[in-house]
């Protein structure tokens, strides 16, 4: 299939689904807004207590202030989880559910296993990259006594870096998501196998086919992300869903999802 063939096959497939989806978007924003809001508040307030003599207090505050953080984190995580499982249940079935939107707090999700594969692909982004840049400044600093030219070396070797990394385990937390009981390192492995013969497709369908998006974007203030967010998903899972119906067809079982397969079995 042709990238147009997956964003057609999304516009008819989220036909009268708009309602739902924008408003579990919202939904989505305003917890994370709501939570992001307490964590600046209990921030702004720690600076009394750090201002302070008692040492207690200080170790104290900074310890709330941290898991205040986490919290936050974990939480945003947790509902973008759930968006993402409500367009893999409709790519699959055909239909979505608001209540998918909360699907990390169910009993077998194994919400932290999408947490740990997002801390994994920005370690594997983030420490490589900066020793790229770091390794381009000193090689330029040695060879031209100037570390500009470097650092502008490096600052391309660290996006090509991450948009390497980014394509090859794009689907890594989709595969959590699809199959809780894969591992995070089995998730990782999967995808990279899944992206292998697609790895250009995924860089026309991320960066450019998308891209004239922009201009209402722009032009809406971001208020048309609300209907371009969809649009993007739901293509992207559907190339999935397909990449996974041809990799391992053996494990192919059609319209359901794996919950679903186990309820039938």
């Amino acid at each position: 299939m042709k990238i147009k063939d997956y964003k057609a096959a999304a516009r008819r497939l989220l036909r009268g689904k708009y309602g739902i989806l924008i408003a579990s978007q919202f939904v989505q924003y305003m917890v994370s807004y709501t939570v992001l809001t307490v964590v600046m508040i209990i921030f702004g307030s720690a600076f009394a207590f750090f201002t302070t003599d008692n040492e207690v207090m200080k170790v104290v505050t900074a310890i709330l202030l941290a898991v205040s953080i986490i919290l936050a984190v974990l939480v945003s995580l947790f509902m973008i989880l759930g968006l993402n499982k409500q367009y893999l249940n409709m790519c699959r079935r055909g239909y979505v559910t608001f209540s998918d939107l909360f699907y990390a707090f169910r009993p077998g999700a194994h919400p932290m296993r999408y947490v740990w594969v997002s801390l994994c692909m920005g370690l594997m982004v983030g420490i490589p990259g900066l020793l790229l840049i770091f390794l381009a400044v000193l090689g330029s600093e040695l060879a031209f006594g100037s570390g500009t030219v470097g650092m502008v070396a490096g600052n391309l070797l660290f996006y090509a870096w991450t948009i390497y990394i980014c394509v090859r385990y794009a689907f890594a937390s989709f595969i959590v998501i699809d199959k809780p009981e894969k591992t995070v390192m089995e998730a990782l492995k999967r995808s990279s196998r899944l992206t292998r013969k697609r790895r250009l497709k995924l860089i026309w369908l991320f960066a450019i086919s998308f891209l004239p998006w922009c201009i209402p974007l722009v032009l809406t203030l971001g208020l048309a992300a609300l209907w371009i967010t969809p649009y993007i998903y739901t293509t992207i899972f559907l190339f999935y869903l397909r990449a996974e119906q041809e990799e391992y067809p053996e494990e192919s079982y059609g319209s359901a999802s794996t919950e679903d397969k186990e309820v039938t079995q």
